[in-house]
């Protein structure tokens, strides 16, 4: 995945800079985190990190939504080698990265656009 494709799916989830992008990336980390060995959702550790279930099922609809998990006939599903992708890429560059300004593609690196 390109750093260009990892922004993109980003920026869907998020939307802007305002606000506080990195906690709702992390928030996103985190949940993408409890997908472990085939990929399949650790319920346990999902409630854990999202007590609220209206808030866990939105956020996994919204995961959906932007292919990075999929679900047969009940969410939340599995992890999507996009999602693996993704998980992979968040952790690996930090949530920082997708923070605000532009990601300068060739060095990975944030140009401030303040």
């Amino acid at each position: 995945m390109s750093h260009g494709q990892a922004k993109e799916i980003a920026d869907d989830l998020v939307a802007c800079g305002c606000g506080m992008p990195c906690d709702a990336l992390q928030m996103v980390l985190d949940v993408l985190e409890t997908y472990v060995g085939e990929g399949f959702c650790d319920s346990g550790l999902l409630e854990q990190r999202l007590l609220d279930s209206g808030t866990r099922y939105f956020v996994l609809y919204q995961l959906d939504r932007v292919a990075l998990i999929e679900h047969g006939s009940s969410v939340p599903g599995w992890l999507t080698e996009k999602g693996r992708t993704f998980r992979n890429v968040l952790r690996n560059m930090g949530v920082e990265a997708f923070d605000r300004g532009i990601l300068d593609y060739s060095t990975g690196e944030v140009v401030d656009c303040e």
